[in-house]
């Protein structure tokens, strides 16, 4: 029998998506997320295929929930993988976003998965054999303004993952980043909502905000998203294949703005990613 695969933020997106792919594989589930509703509808559609799978609400970062699910998987004999997905974007210029909100985009971002990581390691360590996929974003590997916290932390999420990758190897256990660009699922209404709540000077930053929210709206095709699809069917590659990669770059977008932070001169490719995301020039002094 198939160990199991542990899914964070399985509600919706990617983790929703990859749960319903490999439950068709014939490993058992162990889902969660936030929203219990959501969650226990996806672990319906896992059922309708033929899938086992136990869903567990709860949030997190929240340490009594991260034990709930892995001795959940525990139960199912062997735990195959460890699928960090849950995460969110906080947006809002660096220096007006509030330290709740700031602290919250880190404690999801970085230290949760960290410490799922800490709970299913010795585990895999034990049985010889396992993986760990970490969502990332092509944010892990440039920074784009509004989205400075949230860059921060896919900077500091890749960093870790690619030592862990070096410090497990020996134990069997692989290691794998998934770094999607822009993508159609929940994340950017979402981000555009969290806009909405960023205090202090506001006006100072109107301009900011505007094109901020423009950008996750609009149609415009360098800014436009790509299908899930594809992020889901690399997911499911390092899952389940027998020699996964270490990197999964999955948008064509992604990509391009990777290369572009390579060979562009500074100055240049600063100007490409402010009319990409639409920020305004220097002020005129009064």
């Amino acid at each position: 029998m198939n160990g199991a695969i542990i899914i964070t933020g399985a509600s919706a997106g990617f983790g929703a998506a990859t749960a319903i792919r490999i439950a068709r594989l014939g490993y058992p589930l162990v889902l969660t997320a936030r929203r219990e509703n959501e969650l226990q509808m996806v672990g319906e559609k896992v059922r309708s295929v033929g899938g086992q799978v136990t869903c567990i609400a709860g949030d997190i970062t929240d340490v009594a929930t991260r034990q709930r699910v892995v001795d959940a998987a525990k139960a199912f004999g062997r735990i195959h993988a460890l699928l960090n997905n849950a995460g969110f974007g906080q947006p809002g210029p660096v220096a007006l976003v509030g330290e709740a909100e700031y602290r919250r985009q880190m404690e999801v971002n970085v230290y949760a998965p960290v410490e799922m990581i800490r709970l299913v390691a010795p585990i895999m360590r034990y049985q010889g054999a396992g993986r760990v996929v970490n969502v990332s974003s092509a944010a892990g590997r440039m920074t784009v303004p509004m989205m400075g916290w949230y860059c921060a932390s896919k900077h500091a999420l890749e960093s870790l993952t690619e030592a862990l990758r070096s410090e497990v190897r020996a134990f069997g256990i692989h290691v794998s980043l998934i770094e999607p660009g822009p993508v159609a699922t929940e994340f950017a209404s979402a981000a555009t909502k969290a806009a909405d709540t960023v205090g202090g000077d506001r006006e100072a930053y109107k301009e900011h905000i505007e094109a901020f929210t423009a950008t996750y709206t609009g149609d415009d095709p360098l800014r436009g998203r790509a299908h899930p699809d594809a992020t889901v069917g690399v997911i499911v590659h390092a899952l389940t294949a027998r020699c996964p990669r270490f990197i999964y770059r999955t948008t064509a977008l992604g990509k391009f703005a990777l290369v572009a932070g390579w060979l562009l001169p500074r100055s240049w490719y600063e100007r490409v990613i402010a009319r990409v995301y639409g920020m305004p020039g220097r002020a005129k002094k009064s």
